[in-house]
């Protein structure tokens, strides 16, 4: 019965600026989730200085299925 998921994880070194991995890693999840109706809304990276990084809000267009079912 889940309609939407936000993803978080932490960057330990403090550093919010998501890495290649983190851009194919939230890709592959948006994909994921169109296959099995599930919409991710947000992949949210924590610093430990307090700061965070949105997909959502600086770069949508990973939150953007790259396929239609």
């Amino acid at each position: 019965g889940v309609a939407s998921i936000i993803i978080g994880h932490n960057h330990p070194g403090g550093q919010t600026k998501p890495s290649q991995e983190d851009i194919r890693f939230t890709r592959q999840l948006v994909n994921a989730g169109e296959i099995i109706g599930i919409r991710v809304l947000d992949n949210i990276i924590i610093g430990n200085n307090g700061g965070f990084f949105a997909f959502s809000g600086q770069t949508p267009e990973c939150l953007q299925p790259t396929f239609q079912i």
